[in-house]
């Protein structure tokens, strides 16, 4: 009998180190799991983090630009300006767009440069959706539409 005892009292010593080990590994796991999801959430939706910066870069450029610009200066400062976020289209003559990365929900920004003889006539921040809605934080338009 007493060693019957001593078996169950070897038994409830291992399962309490397998327990204990098991824990570890649960642990283990779950941290990997949670970094598997924080990875994978950047990489499926990496503007979320960024929107906010891409928004006050936006902002900044659209300071930096004056009305009667040229196309030149407005190509110096997109060039020089290290834009870390914003892409830049100038594939039209009259009007060249520089946009926030893409945000679920269409809340990117562009901002609208109009070009009136080669200098800028009108500078507006707008949402990707429509050249008409303009976000409640951005700052008001400078210039005015071409006749």
């Amino acid at each position: 009998m007493m060693a019957f005892t001593n078996y169950s009292a070897c038994i409830r010593g291992r399962n309490r180190r397998m327990n204990s080990k098991r824990i570890l590994y649960n642990i283990a796991l779950g941290v990997a799991i949670a970094g598997i999801g924080v990875v994978a959430c950047q990489l499926l939706f990496p503007n979320i983090l960024f929107k906010d910066k891409a928004n006050d870069e936006l902002v900044l450029l659209f300071n930096k630009l004056r009305c009667g610009d040229t196309k030149q200066e407005v190509e110096v400062i997109l060039r020089t300006g290290q834009l870390r976020y914003l892409s830049c289209f100038t594939n039209d003559i009259a009007t060249w767009v520089v946009m926030t990365p893409h945000q679920v929900g269409a809340s990117d920004w562009q901002l609208r440069i109009d070009f009136d003889n080669s200098k800028v006539a009108r500078l507006q921040i707008r949402t990707a959706d429509s050249k008409d809605i303009h976000p409640g934080n951005a700052p008001l338009d400078r210039g005015f539409a071409s006749p």
